[in-house]
């Protein structure tokens, strides 16, 4: 299963629905991958992990570091 959450106006709940989403459905033993491609990281905080570096950085500033520090 693949669920996109995407609304370009900021404050209308992305990542908070994409973190529960994604904790519920871990919790419920599936295997969950979020992916945080926002400026601001607030889904990689949210989850209590380190931002850097970022999926952002690696798509959009060419930071090639290898996709496993990513």
């Amino acid at each position: 299963m693949i669920v996109t959450v995407h609304n370009s106006k900021g404050g209308v709940g992305k990542t908070t629905t994409v973190i529960n989403i994604g904790v519920n459905l871990a919790l419920a033993g599936q295997r969950v991958l979020i992916i945080d491609g926002d400026l601001q990281h607030n889904a990689t905080f949210g989850l209590g992990q380190d931002p850097r570096p970022a999926v952002y950085e690696w798509i959009v500033r060419g930071v090639f570091e290898p996709i496993r520090q990513v």
